[in-house]
């Protein structure tokens, strides 16, 4: 699960990506939330280029979750809240027109238009958790490494021969500060003239020396697992499917927020697009795959991970895995959808609809299965992206 918001300019990839994987939406508290301003911002504040301001600045020391505050005016309010659902800091955006994507601690933002590569003048600025800037990088297309301190992306390229069919992306890392960027890898899909998805970047872990890839094509038409460091391929499936014998393809993936852990999610081969067959876990470091035990056999699929993999998120509740014990279930008739994971732990924030709610209910659900259950009364710039 990845962390506020995808520009509606960049809203076309990102959205083929979300469907595939895993949809982050989400809405912020309010009604816990008592203001308690600490070290107020003298008006001198130096604004950065997207007229970034603190309000209240949060603490360096944990991990944090943005919202924006439920209005569509500019300046708008971006509030951090820890873990424990308290709001513990403000920032004032003055930005017309761009997006917000939080690292996945929360303690650096990607704020600008993100929807072009290239010019210098459409850079995007990195801040810190207290509105000060650290640089300038080219975010288009770009998500958060789960380090928080790299941003990775892909770019088309024309690889394959002439003619061939073949789809190819190369795999780029940015340092958030700095700006500096090197190539980690290219990939291709095998020669087909009728392939018509694209490539996405679903995973980008420095800390397991792994990046993730997929060919979204009705489902994962191919799946790559690259080694960061030097940008050999661990992992390569064409044609993406579960178990052989099986036939089931892999209609999605979810992974750990460490990196370490893919669940793939397959589909039966009864039915025009098949039934539900149960997920399949894969190391990502390793390359194994094992299965997660019969007691996920035909479950609704995973959704999100918690950041070591051990909590599983589904549209109907959130389970330990890979042994299934319910931690916590949504009042049907609902639909979960996870958010975000936290990186010290497997607390995990994810919203919940029901039928008649015009907006979603989050909650942060505790490892151990206590839940904490935010005010809807915020729409978010979810835990970026969206």
């Amino acid at each position: 699960m990845n962390q506020p918001g995808a520009t509606p300019k960049r809203a076309g990839i990102g959205r083929v990506a979300l469907a595939l994987i895993t949809v982050v939406v989400a809405v912020a508290a309010a009604g816990l939330f008592a203001i308690n301003p600490q070290r107020p911002v003298a008006p001198n504040h130096p604004r950065g280029p997207d007229g970034v301001v603190a309000i209240q600045r949060p603490p360096s020391d944990r991990p944090l979750l943005w919202f924006r505050e439920n209005n569509s005016s500019s300046p708008f309010i971006l509030r951090a809240i820890d873990w424990n659902g308290r709001t513990v800091g403000r920032l004032s955006v003055s930005c017309a027109d761009c997006g917000v994507l939080a690292s996945p601690d929360g303690q650096r933002l990607l704020i600008g238009d993100q929807s072009l590569p290239g010019p210098v003048r459409n850079l995007d600025h990195v801040y810190d958790s207290s509105g000060d800037l650290l640089g300038a990088v080219d975010g288009f297309q770009a998500q958060w490494a789960n380090d928080s301190r790299h941003l990775c992306m892909l770019r088309p390229s024309p690889l394959g021969a002439a003619g061939s069919g073949a789809i190819g992306a190369t795999v780029l890392e940015i340092d958030a500060q700095s700006g500096s960027r090197r190539v980690l890898a290219a990939v291709t899909t095998l020669p087909n003239r009728h392939l018509s998805g694209a490539w996405m970047l679903i995973s980008c872990s420095p800390g397991t020396d792994r990046a993730v890839v997929v060919f979204a094509d009705r489902g994962v038409g191919a799946l790559r697992v690259i080694k960061l460091s030097n940008g050999t391929t661990v992992t390569a499936r064409d044609d993406a499917t579960g178990p052989e014998g099986c036939g089931c393809p892999i209609e999605s993936l979810a992974i750990s927020g460490d990196g370490r852990v893919a669940v793939e999610n397959l589909v039966g081969p009864e039915g025009p697009r098949g039934g539900p067959a149960g997920p399949r876990v894969l190391n990502l470091v390793t390359g194994q795959e094992s299965e997660p035990g019969a007691a996920w056999a035909g479950h609704v699929p995973i959704a999100g991970l918690s950041w070591s993999g051990r909590i599983a998120v589904t549209p109907v509740g959130a389970f330990t895995f890979p042994d299934s014990r319910q931690l916590w279930n949504a009042p049907l008739p609902a639909y979960v959808l996870p958010t975000a994971a936290d990186p010290r732990s497997d607390d995990v924030l994810l919203t919940f609809w029901v039928s008649s709610a015009q907006t979603g209910q989050p909650v942060i659900v505790r490892s151990g299965g206590s839940a904490v259950k935010l005010s809807p009364s915020f729409l978010s710039q979810p835990p970026l992206p969206y």
